[in-house]
């Protein structure tokens, strides 16, 4: 059964080994990093954090970040459990996305072209794709942009 909670600090460190392998090379491809370096980063900056439990082991950790002005990044890291779950998460997502954008207004993330289950979930919750930048940060592997505004 999937549970939500608050990020506890060592999540991280369950979760890196076992990242999906599409989250990993997004990872590499945005800044450059290893799993837990960039799970590190992400938890760092964020100013929201819940971390998603199956079974018992982290899931999955997902937060909002700054970005820009009224702009604020979504993400999310997950192993590859996460099929088993889609409901229970589908169900979160709606409820979380809803708080988040209500607070933050406008959300965005960059994804993998490659990443088709991520672009399908985001768009199935009321995101929208926009730009595609395909030498996303200089790894010459295309981006797409998404984005989700409250009105």
């Amino acid at each position: 059964m999937l549970e939500l909670r608050p990020y506890e600090s060592g999540d991280e460190v369950e979760l890196a080994p076992r990242l999906k392998e599409i989250d990993v090379y997004e990872c590499y491809c945005a800044a450059g990093l290893e799993p837990l370096a960039a799970l590190q980063e992400c938890i760092r900056d964020s100013l929201e954090l819940v971390t998603l439990v199956l079974d018992g082991q982290v899931l999955g950790i997902s937060g909002v970040t700054p970005v820009d002005g009224e702009w604020y990044g979504i993400w999310l890291l997950t192993d590859e459990r996460l099929p088993q779950c889609r409901k229970s998460f589908l169900k979160f997502s709606h409820i979380m996305t809803r708080q988040w954008v209500k607070k933050y207004t406008h959300l965005c993330n960059w994804v993998a072209t490659a990443n088709m289950t991520s672009r399908l979930w985001l768009q199935a919750i009321g995101f929208s794709e926009g730009e595609t930048d395909n030498n996303f940060m200089g790894s010459g592997e295309p981006f797409v942009f998404i984005h989700r505004s409250y009105a």
